[in-house]
């Protein structure tokens, strides 16, 4: 059995602990990690700690999150971690701050990083959020023969091409001019 590494980068109340256990209950082949910010202690490169995927997760109602998950961005190399990210948006709150969204809306093109907004006090959203992020796993990895990474990259441009935000729990993306 082959085990991809996914890092899950978060505050304690952001929801990391969450995302993980869905996760490795979902797919057994995952090692996942979790940390609050970079760098990994003990380590000098993502790439070498052999991370393969890293999800940054923000709380919509905390500035705080957005800032940590901003300078995280900054100390990753994006020459291999191209499409290879994901920001995991917990709204849980019933808070839902508009700057902050427009924030990590520019933060998610700044970097060409995906965003799914997710609530993780909702079981069947975390579930979906779990199944999205094996399978960009899964396509990164090669493992799905009916996926390859190239289509999941070619994926990735056109819906950041589209402004594209996928709220969990939806069928089709929300496009626009955010």
């Amino acid at each position: 059995m082959e085990y991809s590494k996914v890092l899950v980068i978060g505050a304690e109340e952001t929801g990391p602990r969450e995302i993980t256990t869905c996760l490795v209950k979902l797919e057994k082949s995952l090692d996942v990690l979790t940390c609050s910010s970079l760098p990994i202690p003990g380590e000098r490169d993502l790439q070498q700690a052999g991370i393969q995927f890293i999800c940054f997760v923000i709380l919509t109602s905390n500035k705080e999150s957005l800032n940590v998950v901003s300078a995280c961005l900054s100390k990753v190399d994006f020459s291999y971690f191209s499409g290879r990210c994901v920001l995991v948006v917990n709204n849980k709150d019933s808070h839902f701050d508009e700057g902050i969204d427009a924030e990590i809306k520019n933060l998610a093109r700044k970097f060409d990083v995906q965003s799914l907004y997710v609530n993780t006090q909702d079981e069947s959203e975390l579930l979906e959020l779990g199944k999205k992020i094996v399978a960009m796993v899964d396509a990164i990895r090669g493992s799905n023969r009916f996926v390859t990474s190239m289509l999941f990259e070619s994926m990735r441009v056109l819906g950041h091409r589209n402004n594209a935000t996928t709220y969990v729990g939806q069928d089709t993306p929300v496009t626009g001019n955010f």
